[in-house]
């Protein structure tokens, strides 16, 4: 980390040379001024010089005499949250391909057994279309077909295996 010979050097000393210009710093400075806060995310400068994403809140110092004597400046490392949110953005990529390239229809359904998510096969089950509601605003149970048997054994040991799902069993209706 930074040792107190940092003290008296610019502010510009945590930002990486092409992130910012002594005008952006100054910008930032007066929000936190004018607001009471400023939040800033980008690049910074560790001591060694290695760069990391950070979220970076400053506050006015107040001085005994009413005005302001400074600036106080928080970082949060974000880069791990960064990575993992690009991570997730790839998984969901990747799962929208599977989805809309499965020939099969697929439904997922939530602990309620309401429809969370179906892909394009799913749309095309004559069996299930409806055109007054759309497949999402339905319960799995209410889109099965009239004439099939409601299997009491199956929809339960499905829940049981999504983690998660195990203390959440749905109340399984009969009426159909």
């Amino acid at each position: 980390g930074f040792t107190p010979a940092v003290v008296g050097q610019p502010y510009s000393v945590f930002y990486p040379d092409d992130t910012t210009t002594p005008e952006q710093i100054q910008d930032r400075l007066r929000e936190a001024d004018a607001n009471g806060w400023s939040l800033d995310e980008g690049p910074r400068l560790r001591a060694d010089g290695s760069r990391f994403e950070v979220e970076a809140w400053s506050r006015p110092l107040p001085g005994d005499d009413g005005g302001h004597v400074g600036q106080v400046t928080s970082f949060v490392d974000i880069s791990e949250r960064l990575r993992l949110s690009r991570e997730r953005e790839q998984h969901e990529k990747t799962l929208a391909a599977v989805m809309s390239a499965v020939q099969e229809a697929i439904v997922t359904v939530d602990a309620a057994m309401a429809i969370v998510e179906f892909n394009p096969a799913a749309e095309r089950l004559p069996e299930y279309a409806d055109p007054r509601l759309p497949l999402l605003e339905k319960r799995l149970l209410d889109v099965r077909p009239v004439d099939a048997p409601l299997e009491r054994r199956y929809v339960p040991r499905r829940l049981q295996l999504a983690p998660g799902l195990a203390n959440q069993q749905p109340a399984l209706d009969t009426s159909n």
